[in-house]
């Protein structure tokens, strides 16, 4: 116990002066480029914490729909294709995310289910340099230079070099008991039997000194100034200081196990994909997203030519966009660093580009990011949001805002 009282002084102090450092940085006039192109040299999202279960259920897909979707890791795009929308038009400013989904694309196309879970690392493999090549030439010029580039990302494992923060508690578990005692909760078949066998085998000393020191909201600030500290450099202070100043007063009241514990408690968590990201570190026993199960995917072999993929920010794109031309939109959670002035800015011109009765989702860590209500032109759906939010089963976020556009009502686009 004196331990950990000094590791938590010391972890106290260190952000403390971090806190100080970013302030005093903050208090500085600079003029940096939001888009300074070094902070999209490197993949940021290599898994998406977002349900592709409530994304369906928010939006509905169908064939007659022409989806835009956020890229991030490529996966909801790819789990919402599975709903066979017509047209799936992919989006993100930072153009290796697009690289991540072109390089799972070419691979559904040219590989096998088990060469594909090998070369982006969700199953081991010793392979992967190999498979890359035989792939290699399927791929734009730039995202062949990126991952010749970067090759050692692909021999690693591409799906879990990033999020490290959120897996580690699943790396420290089986430290502590053994990967066997970890796995045994998720073929638990009910939820009686998965509480007693948390309380047995998972719940005690080592869970309650990562709960105090890693897992609440201190260590999660901590991780927040250090976040600050890398972007700095590549964004303008006042659009910092403005991004993070809602998202800090959320992350210092959040505990992500104290959600977990009511997890166990309430849900089967063998049917929950994200689970064992958080508790084991990794996906196990065919616990994943729906575009890595063996039976979606020859369905993605003949829905990927659908995707198509645009390197630019979602307001320069929807600015060049045909009116009325999209029926579905799953805008991730760009909205959480999104300042006040653009954020509204940016949902008329999703209003402008959507068909009447076209429908959008968002997700967020904010709890000021619901849908303006001087935007008459969208109807929003808060029942189903706060049901859907309820059953969310990344444990991340705070909202999510669903909305219905009616052209027929309102002149605010």
């Amino acid at each position: 116990m004196e331990v950990f009282l000094l590791h938590k002084k010391s972890l106290t102090t260190r952000m403390e002066t971090m806190k100080h450092n970013i302030i005093q940085g903050l208090k500085k006039p600079q003029n940096l480029s939001l888009n300074n192109k070094k902070t999209f040299k490197r993949i940021r999202y290599s898994i998406t914490w977002e349900d592709p279960i409530i994304i369906q259920k928010a939006l509905n897909i169908n064939k007659h729909d022409t989806l835009l979707s956020i890229t991030s890791s490529g996966d909801n795009v790819l789990n919402l294709l599975l709903h066979n929308p017509k047209k799936v038009i992919s989006v993100d400013i930072n153009p290796c995310q697009n690289y991540l989904l072109e390089l799972k694309i070419e691979a559904i196309k040219h590989l096998s289910h088990t060469e594909f879970t090998e070369i982006i690392g969700v199953t081991p493999s010793n392979k992967r340099l190999d498979i890359y090549s035989s792939i290699r030439k399927h791929l734009t010029q730039e995202a062949r230079l990126f991952w010749d580039k970067n090759k050692r990302l692909i021999k690693k494992g591409i799906t879990y070099h990033t999020h490290g923060n959120l897996r580690i508690f699943g790396r420290y578990l089986k430290f502590m008991y053994g990967e066997e005692k970890v796995k045994g909760i998720f073929k638990c078949e009910t939820i009686n039997e998965q509480k007693r066998y948390a309380t047995k085998n998972l719940y005690g000393a080592p869970w309650s000194l990562y709960a105090k020191i890693v897992g609440g909201p201190l260590f999660s600030t901590w991780m927040l100034y250090l976040k600050i500290l890398r972007e700095i450099p590549h964004k303008k202070i006042s659009i910092l200081r403005e991004q993070y100043k809602t998202v800090f007063s959320v992350v210092r009241s959040r505990n992500l196990l104290t959600r977990l514990e009511k997890t166990i408690e309430s849900t089967l968590l063998k049917d929950n994909c994200f689970m064992p990201l958080l508790l084991f570190g990794e996906y196990i026993n065919g616990c994943c997203p729906p575009y890595l199960k063996p039976q979606s995917f020859p369905i993605l072999k003949k829905r990927v030519d659908r995707v198509s993929m645009k390197t630019t920010s979602l307001y320069s794109f929807l600015k060049n966009h045909p009116s009325n031309s999209i029926t579905k939109f799953n805008l991730s959670n760009i909205f959480d660093l999104t300042n006040n002035n653009e954020f509204p800015k940016q949902l008329k011109e999703v209003i402008r580009v959507g068909k009447n009765r076209a429908r959008f989702c968002y997700f967020s860590l904010r709890t000021d990011r619901g849908i303006p209500s001087n935007l008459d032109q969208i109807k929003p759906e808060k029942k189903l949001s706060k049901q859907l939010l309820k059953e969310d089963r990344t444990l991340l976020f705070n909202s999510f805002e669903i909305g219905e556009i009616h052209k027929t009502e309102g002149k605010n686009v």
